[in-house]
């Protein structure tokens, strides 16, 4: 059986999904744990731009050789509309789920990166995240998921959309984080920072701090790693 197959998902497209990953695999990799991180299809990125794997790269400073990356595509639509418009056909999400299953052979972590919302499609037959949950479960992964939200205003009704929609598909939760931590001036924010920290939800993992993705990787690595000294990551690292 594999473990520790992580799905990063959000509850929409821009609330801080890469950065999550990245801090992730930063925190896993401090922790002397060997990471993969895959993206299966990114729109938005022409070639020669740099990707949400680069950035998890450069951010988090994992070897490049422990970085995939699916299909890209030029046009920053959803990846269905993407691929018709460039011309190409999204490989089946079911060759990902083999692909991921081999990998997680090899890494102590894995930690797959979807593309907007839980329920965007990902493959011209429409599968999403949510059915790339259930297409591990016969390959012996037992995957999990980590929901990244923003904390303004709407976020309860997203984050509870997309937990019932996990839970309906049943993917288990790990916990939630919160993209990027809300300015004080925003009542909406820290209220509904207080409603996800309540027992109805997963447990708040961590609350990022705005402003990370415009950091060098050294900055990066020296702003979380203190950031954790003040608001440890609950999450439980992986034994080898």
């Amino acid at each position: 059986m594999h473990n520790h197959v992580f799905l990063i998902t959000g509850t929409d497209t821009g609330v801080g999904k890469t950065i999550t990953t990245a801090a992730l695999a930063l925190f896993f990799r401090l922790a002397n744990q060997r990471v993969a991180v895959i993206k299966p299809v990114q729109s938005g990125v022409e070639a020669g731009e740099i990707s949400d794997v680069d950035q998890v790269v450069r951010l988090a400073g994992i070897p490049t050789a422990d970085a995939f990356e699916g299909v890209r595509l030029p046009e920053p639509l959803a990846p269905t509309q993407a691929a018709e418009r460039a011309g190409q056909t999204l490989p089946p999400l079911q060759a990902q789920a083999q692909f991921i299953a081999q990998t997680a052979c090899a890494y102590d972590v894995v930690l797959v990166e979807g593309a907007g919302g839980v329920s965007v499609a990902l493959d011209a037959q429409g599968h999403s995240l949510l059915d790339l949950g259930q297409m591990l479960k016969p390959l012996g992964v037992h995957a999990s998921a980590i929901v990244v939200n923003r904390a303004g205003l709407g976020t309860l009704n997203h984050t509870q959309l997309t937990l019932w929609a996990l839970s309906h598909h049943e993917i288990p939760v790990r916990g939630i984080i919160v993209g990027a931590a809300p300015d004080e001036s925003d009542l909406a924010g820290q209220l509904n920072l207080a409603d996800l920290q309540a027992d109805t939800f997963p447990p708040v993992l961590n609350v990022l701090p705005a402003g990370l993705g415009s950091l060098t990787g050294e900055a990066f690595v020296r702003t979380l790693t203190a950031h954790w000294d003040a608001h440890p990551m609950d999450l439980e690292v992986p034994r080898p």
